[in-house]
């Protein structure tokens, strides 16, 4: 009786088989890493984005509060545009909305405004309605600045 040592083809081709399918697995699990990644990218620019229009809306904080309290209008390009402008991204403002009853009784005294940036990411899996996993929002608290007197203005 001969003995054979070695593995037969069956064998072999199972084992290509198992790691053929492992080797697909890790292939998507890198895949969604790498798309995580480009979202976390646009989460950190939308920060600095953010971060930027929050700087812009302080230089006019003295026009905003006492000659055009309008904080939303987005035709004020000095701070309602992205800049350096940014196709991929869009800025909106708006006053801060509160759901807890002692700050909304509050509201005429907070100056609180709203920052959201967001872009589109198809890529990522995400709810249309709320748009939660493409977007950041910032909230600004600015103090208040007196009313200039009438020998100067709001520059």
């Amino acid at each position: 009786m001969r003995l054979e040592k070695g593995f037969s083809l069956i064998e072999v081709m199972v084992s290509i088989v198992i790691a053929g399918v492992a080797l697909l697995g890790l292939a998507g699990a890198q895949l969604k890493s790498l798309q995580f990644a480009n979202n976390s990218f646009n989460y950190t620019l939308a920060l600095v984005h953010g971060q930027n229009a929050i700087e812009r809306m302080w230089t006019d904080l003295c026009y905003f509060q006492h000659v055009d309290q309008d904080l939303v209008t987005m035709s004020k390009a000095n701070v309602a545009r992205l800049h350096p402008a940014d196709t991929r991204f869009t800025l909106g403002i708006s006053p801060a909305r509160y759901n807890d009853p002692a700050l909304i009784s509050n509201a005429s005294d907070r100056r609180d405004v709203t920052f959201t940036v967001s872009w589109d990411d198809g890529r990522i899996n995400n709810d249309n309605q709320n748009n939660l996993l493409n977007q950041i929002t910032l909230v600004a608290s600015y103090v208040y600045v007196p009313a200039p007197t009438p020998s100067s203005t709001c520059n």
